[in-house]
């Protein structure tokens, strides 16, 4: 149930780590080379570009019922391995999150505390089909997993709606073309009745990749509790390789 202390922090962290938002415009970042497309299906499926490294850094806003307030992060990808990223508040570090295939860790500086979970786990506690292919997906701004239950709702020369299921989780998207990029999601538990919705801009020329940079997020658990959230982007990159240090001090507490 989203009463659930564990579930709710869970779910805060996966959507730190999905949401971006910007109020400036960012020069585009360099194009990777983009797949070929056959069927809308297999397109989101695959993606819209190949990749291999991602790197991002940027602030945070979030306003909630739990905590308020402003900090920054770096971030680093590198495909189907590994998800990194370290959050600053007021320049001192709080918080580092390592995801790979099988978990997701947190390593909390400001309880000297860390939490690993398994995709399992996570899937269990917050009644999201996560993964790390999700979490990449959505840092990437694409539609985060394409469920089997999957229809074309709407198809223009300038965006697509689509309806799908996965689970209890039911999410109908408008996806702008030609790179089928969310601009508009909502996302239904329909056993709990939690929602939670999403917006993007695609800010970009003809000449890069469509790289979401303006992204929001509103999430409700119940009908008195609302978590609203953006995140800065700034300088996003597909350069690599990168690093990824991640070390558990001795005297935190493992949980």
């Amino acid at each position: 149930m989203w009463n659930n202390r564990l579930s709710t922090d869970l779910l805060v962290v996966l959507l730190l780590l999905v949401t971006a938002s910007c109020h400036r415009k960012i020069e585009p970042t360099p194009v990777p080379e983009r797949s070929e497309r056959t069927d809308i299906r297999s397109f989101m499926v695959d993606g819209p570009y190949d990749w291999e490294w991602f790197s991002c850094t940027g602030e945070i806003d979030m306003t909630s019922s739990m905590f308020t307030g402003t900090g920054q992060y770096t971030l680093r990808m590198q495909k189907d391995s590994t998800l990194w990223a370290v959050v600053r508040f007021i320049g001192i570090e709080v918080a580092r999150i390592q995801a790979d295939r099988d978990s997701l860790v947190i390593l909390n500086r400001f309880e000297k505390k860390v939490d690993v979970y398994s995709w399992a786990e996570v899937r269990l506690k917050t009644g999201y089909p996560a993964s790390l292919d999700a979490l990449q997906r959505t840092v990437l701004g694409w539609l985060p997993y394409i469920p089997e239950a999957l229809q074309v709702l709407q198809s223009d020369p300038g965006q697509v709606v689509v309806l799908g299921k996965e689970g209890q989780i039911q999410v109908q998207a408008t996806l702008a073309e030609p790179d089928l990029i969310p601009i508009e999601c909502l996302y239904r538990d329909t056993g709990s009745g939690m929602t939670a919705k999403g917006a993007q801009v695609i800010l970009s020329d003809s000449a890069a990749v469509a790289v979401p940079k303006e992204r929001s997020w509103e999430m409700r658990l119940d009908e008195k509790s609302r978590l609203f959230l953006q995140i800065d982007v700034d300088n996003p990159s597909f350069d690599g390789p990168l690093q990824f240090p991640f070390e558990i001090p001795d005297r935190y507490a493992r949980h």
